[in-house]
């Protein structure tokens, strides 16, 4: 959890966790410069409507709203690094930051929002 009583990875503070290999329970604490992400405000995602927040992630997916990308890459490196795509949380974040830039999120949230249109 993020300090400050975040559920999440904070991007502009620490952040404590826990992880779980062969029974024995390691403790992190790491900042957002030490996973390769940029330190940058809380306000960045203070969330709206449904419409709002999806309307806010596809500009991330087009390269708008830089503070919300670091906030969503700083909470997409775990997925990558516990699902073996990549071997540290800062290469995850390498991970998230080429997804972003290759158009593969934009393309599977427009695939998302146009199903659920359905």
């Amino acid at each position: 959890h993020g300090a400050g009583g975040l559920d999440e990875i904070s991007a502009c503070d620490e952040t404590l966790a826990c992880e779980v290999t062969g029974g024995v329970i390691q403790k992190h604490v790491f900042t957002p410069d030490s996973i390769g992400v940029k330190s940058t405000s809380r306000a960045a995602i203070q969330g709206g409507t449904a419409e709002e927040n999806a309307r806010r992630f596809m500009n991330v997916a087009d390269g708008e709203e830089t503070e919300l990308r670091e906030w969503i890459v700083a909470n997409a490196a775990p997925a990558f690094y516990l699902s073996d795509h990549s071997p540290t949380l800062s290469d995850g974040a390498g991970t998230a930051r080429d997804v972003i830039a290759s158009g593969r999120l934009r393309d599977y949230m427009s695939e998302m929002l146009n199903g659920a249109r359905r």
